[in-house]
C-alpha cells in the first residue's frame, strides 16, 4: 500500500469462512475458525476505512466497493450491511458498495 508506484485499482474480498483442508480432502479439518463476535463487524469496517480512502481504491459513482464471499456464514446479513452502509456513509458519502459473490451450494 505505501508504494504509490503500484498505481492499479484495487477493492477488498473477505473470504470469512473457515479455513479448512478442501485442498487434501479433509475439509471437515478446521485450521482457522471464523467468529463473528458482536462488536465483529464495526471493528472490520474501521480496519478497512484507511484502505478505503487510497486513491486507487475501486469505486462505483465515488463509494468504495466491498466483497463479501459468503454473506450467508454472517449471523444477521442485513443488520451488518446496514452497519457498514451506515459507518462507511460518514467519510464516504452516500455509502459503501457491497456486494455478494455466489460460490457453490449458494443462490445468488
Amino acid at each position: 500500500m505505501a508504494d504509490r508506484e503500484l498505481d492499479f485499482p484495487f477493492c477488498i474480498c473477505w473470504a470469512n469462512e473457515n479455513w479448512t483442508r478442501r485442498w487434501d480432502g479433509a475439509e471437515r479439518e478446521v485450521l482457522l475458525r471464523q467468529d463473528y463476535p458482536h462488536d465483529h463487524s464495526l471493528a472490520l469496517l474501521n480496519d478497512l476505512i484507511p484502505l478505503f480512502r487510497d486513491p486507487r481504491y475501486l469505486r462505483i459513482d465515488g463509494a468504495p466497493v466491498f466483497l463479501v464471499y459468503r454473506v450467508s456464514e454472517l449471523p444477521d446479513a442485513p443488520k451488518t450491511a446496514r452497519l457498514w452502509r451506515e459507518t462507511a456513509a460518514r467519510p464516504f458519502p452516500p455509502s459503501s458498495s457491497l456486494a455478494l459473490l455466489p460460490s457453490a451450494g449458494q443462490s445468488p
